[in-house]
């Protein structure tokens, strides 16, 4: 009979999620809640103050316009209010509506200009300068950072009427000079309208940084309850600093959500969506980091208490185990795996190794036994442990199948790396 047996203790579905459910956290809801609320109303009143400023900043009148042209801006003006309450594409197509309508009136304006004016020289004036004004006023945008060089293209075509003027060539001053003031009224909608997705993409992003740190301040230390006991859980131990990678993110977001004036609504988009990522990492019912550090910290349990059942079984015929120093956890740490040596009357050795193992993506204990013989090897001794154990194990729940590990059917182990306890606890990985 195999001196080394080994197996998996595999949880059925049923038993993973009543562990789990055992597991139970210990938090004080309502202030958590508290906090959370406190917080979340701080970030609509910092998102409202800029929706506001946004607003301001289209009521400020653009200097130099003639009266006719006051009325475009104004139309203008109206759209970008009415946009203010609304969302994502529905601000573009509050926008793209416009366009028609101020197009129309653009050219009724043109009929007055030209009904008024005489003087071809006169009416490109006209243009350059109410092109100018209008250009001007999209200075007080971050027009660069949503259509770069659009405003500057249209300051050269503007250019070019001037230098048209000085040529005398009226008519195709006049052209470009309009074609230059419509052009500026389009970019004054595209820019505003980008102003306000942008303050709603950061609003959102805002209000899911705030949730998920709050979260993940929840979740560093989670106090559960394991049948009676209550025990204190360091997610971020439990899951072998995969939280704190998940913070140190969260931190490089936060950092561009407090300097957000150069940061693209792209960029915007696409944090929104890692946050989202990053709070499934989290929170995820079976395989999120606190799931994963509640099931680790349950097989650590469990890898105690089976230690402890095949010490039982072993100690009723006869054995046990020498001191305290041939009981511990891999390099001390409860999260590794867990050794303990348990000796018979003359000599013969046990060492049990219960390790934490993904099985297909799935946390399970492995369970090995390795019997030492200093004497002659007796098979039948150590089917006599081994049908003791399962026994044991089976009477705490715990059923179990030991397989023979090739190549030691008829002889102990000689695995002595596992026999020294006290090395394998100090021992560190290189």
């Amino acid at each position: 009979m195999s001196a080394i047996r080994e197996t998996y203790v595999q949880l059925t579905e049923t038993q993973w999620d009543s562990m789990l459910n055992q597991c139970r956290e210990l938090r004080d809801d309502a202030t958590r809640q508290r906090e959370r609320t406190a917080q979340l109303e701080r970030l609509t009143c910092e998102a409202q103050s800029m929706i506001s400023a946004l607003d301001s900043k289209v009521g400020i009148q653009i200097v130099g316009l003639s009266n006719e042209m006051r009325v475009i801006e104004q139309k203008q003006n109206e759209a970008f209010r009415n946009a203010l309450n609304l969302q994502g594409a529905s601000i573009r197509y509050e926008m793209h509506q416009q366009r028609h309508e101020l197009a129309e009136m653009i050219g009724n304006v043109e009929q007055q200009i030209r009904a008024r004016v005489k003087s071809e020289k006169m009416i490109a004036q006209r243009w350059i300068a109410q092109a100018e004004a209008y250009l001007a006023g999209i200075d007080n945008f971050r027009h660069d950072l949503f259509y770069p060089n659009r405003l500057q293209g249209q300051k050269i075509r503007l250019d070019q009427s001037r230098i048209d003027m000085i040529d005398g060539v009226y008519q195709s001053a006049i052209s470009a000079a309009r074609e230059a003031f419509n052009n500026a009224v389009e970019l004054r909608a595209d820019v505003v309208a980008a102003e306000l997705e942008w303050a709603r993409y950061f609003e959102r992003l805002s209000r899911d940084v705030s949730e998920l740190s709050s979260e993940v301040n929840d979740a560093k230390l989670l106090e559960i309850q394991i049948g009676e006991e209550r025990v204190k859980a360091r997610v971020d131990y439990w899951t072998n600093g995969a939280l704190s990678i998940l913070e140190n993110r969260l931190s490089e977001i936060q950092n561009i959500v407090l300097s957000p004036n150069n940061v693209t609504s792209e960029t915007l988009v696409t944090l929104i969506t890692e946050i989202d990522d990053l709070q499934q990492q989290l929170k995820e019912p079976k395989t999120g980091l606190i799931a994963s550090a509640k099931i680790n910290l349950m097989l650590s349990a469990q890898r105690a208490d089976m230690v402890n059942d095949i010490a039982c079984a072993l100690v009723n015929m006869g054995w046990k185990i020498p001191s305290k120093d041939d009981y511990s956890y891999k390099h001390g740490q409860e999260k590794e795996a867990l050794y303990a040596k348990i000796i018979d009357g003359i000599g013969n050795e046990c060492v049990v190794i219960i390790e934490p193992q993904d099985n297909q993506g799935k946390l399970i204990n492995k369970l090995e036994l390795n019997f030492f013989n200093e004497h002659e090897y007796d098979t039948s001794s150590t089917e006599t442990c081994v049908s003791s154990i399962k026994q044991e194990l089976a009477d705490n729940g715990v059923k179990i199948e030991l397989r023979c590990v090739e190549g030691y059917e008829d002889k102990p182990s000689d695995r002595e790396s596992v026999r020294n306890i006290e090395q394998i606890r100090q021992r560190r990985e290189s």
